[in-house]
């Protein structure tokens, strides 16, 4: 029995892991054998994600550079997160949007609440993440879970790189669409994805809404800069700053309006299957009217062609 490398390809028989663990492949992935799953740490250049000298930014920037790296982040996650409600949610989402198994990419996975959700119902699943210490605890929960996943530690801004192959399904969520910085470069995200799609795959992501910042007095501080900057054709007016998030300084993240998401989706060459509105807690689909102003985000699936 041969097992492959899914960063480049190469193949290697099982015998090798008789007395260890992991091989080292040739192009510098950790193929791990532990509870019968492959860990593939894919090479990076980080010089290559954060800031440019020029000052301008990259389409990792510095600050989502410290926030992917941090240990503490990482550690942290799992218990940060355990009262967000549209972790539970999502699921149940994604569960009705995929009632049959098949082979599904999570891309930002991070400790891999999905990866291990999916792999328990059968799916043939590939996380990738750019934090080694969130891929660490994933191998844990699947462990846990006694099933398997492909994990690769990959810059999901470069993933046509990884040599991945192709899926029925792709998932983006809790809005690492919005840690993207710079249209350019989530719209190249966007359709380096749709390459990895199956004729027909569908796309399940999650991102933030704009306007849902009226409801609040900081949020309409930053509307008002937002829409200035807007006016004045300024690249990025709505990347939203949440300096000293989780102790990172000068982070920020992209946030969309309803009438956006989906022209940038449209662009990519995807049509919209289906767009949740989030209530105010994320537990639920919002109803009534001027949901694009009130929705506190949106779960979207989208389809190739």
């Amino acid at each position: 029995m041969a097992l492959q490398c899914p960063h480049c390809g190469r193949q290697y028989d099982v015998t090798l892991f008789e007395f260890q663990r992991s091989v080292l492949c040739v192009c510098g992935a950790a193929l791990d054998l532990e509870v019968g799953h492959i860990i593939c740490q894919a090479p990076r250049d980080s010089a290559a994600l954060v800031a440019r000298p020029d000052g301008q930014a990259g389409p990792i920037t510095a600050a989502t550079w410290d926030y992917i790296t941090s240990r503490h982040i990482a550690d942290d996650y799992d218990r940060y997160f355990q009262y967000n409600e549209l972790f539970s949610y999502d699921t149940q989402v994604l569960d009705r949007w995929l009632p049959e198994p098949g082979r599904l990419i999570d891309l930002g996975c991070g400790t891999g609440r999905h990866v291990a959700h999916f792999a328990a119902r059968g799916f043939d699943v590939t996380g990738v993440d750019l934090s080694d210490h969130m891929l660490a605890t994933t191998r844990r929960k699947l462990a846990a879970r006694q099933c398997g996943a492909t994990l690769v530690q990959g810059d999901l801004t470069r993933i046509e790189d990884l040599g991945l192959g192709r899926f029925r399904t792709a998932l983006c969520m809790f809005s690492t669409l919005g840690m993207i910085y710079g249209a350019g470069s989530r719209m190249a995200f966007l359709r380096a994805v749709r390459g990895l799609l199956e004729p027909d795959g569908l796309l399940a992501f999650h991102v933030h809404n704009r306007w849902h910042s009226l409801w609040y007095p900081e949020g309409r501080q930053y509307l008002r800069r937002a829409l200035r900057a807007c006016v004045a054709r300024q690249p990025e007016a709505f990347q939203k700053d949440v300096d000293g998030y989780r102790g990172i300084h000068r982070m920020s993240l992209y946030v969309f309006s309803a009438r956006e998401i989906r022209r940038v989706v449209t662009q990519a060459g995807f049509r919209v299957q289906e767009m949740v509105y989030l209530n105010q807690v994320r537990n639920g689909a919002l109803r009534g009217l001027a949901r694009g102003l009130r929705a506190n985000g949106f779960l979207i699936a989208c389809r190739v062609g």
